[in-house]
């Protein structure tokens, strides 16, 4: 009877942001979720000024920001509406990306998983994913100072290359040990 007071519940749709940060350009896409299609409802691009960026490193971060907002606002004009999920990527050669893969197996895994199993499960899972990566990066940065000390003349009777030289051959140990647990 009084239907025309009531508003009808429309189902907004689903938005999410996709933000690339580049050295060159920050790019913006604003897209629908549809199950696992996505489609991009708006469009956003800005030129990095000369002093932004370099080989992937934010130089001017108060810049890099205020080109940001301006894809992501181009982007949101467009899409006529406003994002509530964020995707970003940021790339360059002071970034390192790692893939790890982690296993665990349950004592009763016949039984129903409660919060607190949850997290204890999640937690494990992160921490030994952070010791693999942590290793692994230790193993290669190693590798790298020791190939680039080699190239290095040695001057004799120096307490620091001792010291250093001891401090390696640790860091190879550990990471050699972790390696071999890893696998």
């Amino acid at each position: 009877m009084f239907k025309i007071f009531r508003r009808e519940k429309t189902k907004r749709p689903q938005l999410f942001l996709a933000l690339d940060i580049g050295t060159e350009f920050v790019k913006a896409l604003v897209c629908e979720s549809e199950g696992n299609i996505a489609l991009v409802r708006g469009v956003g691009k800005k030129r990095q000024k000369l002093g932004d960026m370099q080989s992937g490193a934010v130089m001017d971060i108060a810049s890099v920001i205020q080109n940001c907002s301006e894809a992501i606002e181009q982007a949101t004009r467009q899409a006529d509406g406003y994002p509530t999920e964020v995707i970003m990527g940021i790339a360059g050669e002071l970034v390192k990306g790692m893939t790890s893969r982690t296993a665990y197996v349950r004592k009763e895994p016949d039984t129903k998983i409660d919060l607190s199993e949850l997290k204890n499960i999640i937690h494990k899972v992160q921490w030994k994913s952070f010791e693999e990566t942590r290793s692994q990066l230790a193993y290669e940065t190693l590798r790298r100072s020791c190939i680039s000390a080699r190239s290095k003349p040695l001057l004799r009777n120096s307490n620091s290359i001792s010291s250093r030289s001891r401090r390696n051959r640790m860091l190879w140990r550990d990471a050699l040990k972790a390696r071999k647990q890893a696998n």
